[in-house]
């Protein structure tokens, strides 16, 4: 139902489904690593950087323990939830950093195919339309997912 909810259409934006996804590309880029210990450009290792614990089972409770999320395009902390409790499941995708308004996670088993890694990113763009922020198209992000081994989330 959250998905629905929060679906996008292309139309929106005067684009067909097939213009909103672009073309598949021949080579990919993908989220190399984890980035919460690093400066905004990605280059140098913050001077400081938080650590803590929390008690829970799983990676994907995570959001709940923080109370993180609720505010701008960001979902609420049960959202989250419930997305990396299936995302945990299907591609081994869990919660490994958590800041203010940053969530990453390491992945054990990406997407194996075009079909999978579109449907995929249709839902991440849902849960977090920033996305797209770093240029690039759906497809893009979809052929990388198919290879990360990390994934990054980012609301402002």
């Amino acid at each position: 139902e959250w998905f629905r909810q929060r679906q996008v259409d292309p139309a929106d934006w005067d684009m067909s489904v097939e213009e909103f996804l672009g073309t598949w590309p021949d080579a990919t880029r993908t989220h190399s690593s984890l980035t919460l210990h690093l400066d905004t450009t990605g280059r140098q290792v913050l001077p400081q950087v938080h650590l803590g614990l929390a008690r829970i089972e799983h990676a994907w409770q995570l959001p709940a323990w923080l109370d993180f999320g609720g505010w701008n395009e960001c979902p609420s902390a049960e959202i989250h939830c419930a997305l990396h409790r299936e995302w945990q499941s299907r591609y081994g995708a869990e919660i490994v950093g958590v800041s203010s308004d940053i969530l990453e996670c390491q992945v054990r088993n990406p997407p194996g195919d075009r079909d999978s890694a579109i449907e995929l990113v249709w839902q991440m763009f849902a849960y977090c339309p920033d996305l797209l922020q770093g240029g690039g198209s759906l497809s893009e992000l979809a052929a990388g997912l198919m290879q990360a081994r990390h994934w990054f989330f980012w609301w402002d």
